[in-house]
């Protein structure tokens, strides 16, 4: 049995691209609940690192074998509950890899289809928090912060999945895994790159983040699942920091609009620069500007495009954010810009 063979002749969901998703760059598995004990019916390469075990000893079986002894029964119970309520849930929990040895694994786990009719897969994204369990275990009781931060960013996690499932909905589903993946990899990214940030205490003691540096990665990132292009991503402007929260938004956005330009602004190929930059106004308002030297928008290009996920995902971020989406398109590149009056952001 491989990774493309479910157990007992079950289907994966009908529309997802396999192919695409076993090279993501993140853990990722998909079970069906319709049939007992809620086998894994599919791993991707990520998770066969991620865990020591390949997808012959992982495809067929339920995710608990990767607890163990130290595995906390009570965020067990929450996994359970939430998979019986077909809901969104991340956690923290301590698995096991095929070794024996421990590891963090923040765990994000959605429905595929929340309508009872459907056949009830689950898509489950893991990360490998790193570091001694012991240490994490001691910072996730301490850290307050970093509680509130899981919970805006499964917030935003919950948004974005909730658009995919509409956008399949209205289109068959047939393709939209592509989309599924190019988004789960963005949130990915912001997800990993915000438990490792440059954290500072603002005169509130809120927690924030220092947005050049941040952006910097994400946007490198971005460009990298993108070999066909030889693009070079630029941060510039103010050195500046927002809350966690502001930031899981802005990184979202980011991640939008550099994808945007990616894919409208070259052709396989090209070489280009997406400069990133970020200008502290009067009374702490803050401009966002993404701006690229590729061909240009489409004479005939509606943007941001209500009617697709990309162009709602970002109208619904920039919107939260309290900002309006304005933009310059010529044959010589697009810049898109946005002002957020209530960034709360600093100059550091």
């Amino acid at each position: 049995m491989n990774r493309f063979d479910p157990p007992g002749g079950s289907e994966i969901p009908a529309g997802i691209n396999l192919e695409a998703l076993v090279q993501a760059p993140f853990s990722l598995v998909i079970t069906n609940a319709s049939l007992p004990e809620n086998p894994i019916v599919f791993v991707n390469a990520a998770f066969e690192r991620t865990t020591g075990y390949s997808a012959d000893d992982a495809v067929g079986r339920n995710c608990r074998f990767l607890q163990g002894p130290g595995t906390d029964p009570q965020t067990v119970d929450r996994l359970r509950t939430a998979l019986a309520n077909r809901t969104n849930i991340t956690v923290d929990i301590l698995n096991y890899r095929a070794d024996g040895s421990e590891f963090w694994n923040r765990l994000f786990i959605s429905p595929l289809h929340p309508d009872p009719e459907q056949i009830p897969y689950f898509l489950g994204i893991q990360t490998d928090l790193h570091g001694s369990p012991t240490e994490f275990a001691r910072l996730i009781r301490s850290e307050q912060a970093l509680v509130e931060l899981r919970h805006r960013v499964k917030n935003h996690l919950a948004m974005v999945v909730g658009m995919i499932r509409l956008q399949a909905r209205k289109s068959g589903i047939k393709g939209e895994f592509q989309s599924i993946a190019r988004r789960v990899e963005a949130l990915q990214l912001l997800y990993e790159d915000l438990s490792g940030i440059d954290r500072r205490g603002g005169t509130d003691g809120a927690e924030r983040t220092q947005l050049l540096g941040y952006s910097a990665r994400i946007g490198e990132s971005l460009v990298r699942l993108e070999p066909a292009l030889n693009i070079d991503i630029k941060v510039s402007g103010d050195a500046i920091a927002v809350d966690l929260p502001v930031a899981t938004q802005i990184g979202l956005a980011l991640s939008e609009l550099i994808t945007n330009s990616l894919k409208h602004g070259y052709d396989e190929g090209d070489h280009g620069q997406i400069t990133v930059h970020f200008d502290l106004r009067d009374n702490a308002v803050l401009r966002v500007t993404v701006q690229d030297d590729g061909h240009g928008f489409d004479p005939d290009l509606c943007w941001p495009d209500p009617t697709t996920l990309g162009g709602r995902i970002l109208t619904q971020l920039v919107d939260d954010l309290g900002g309006k989406l304005l933009y310059q398109t010529g044959p010589h590149g697009t810049r898109i810009w946005f002002d957020m009056p209530k960034a709360g952001a600093t100059a550091v």
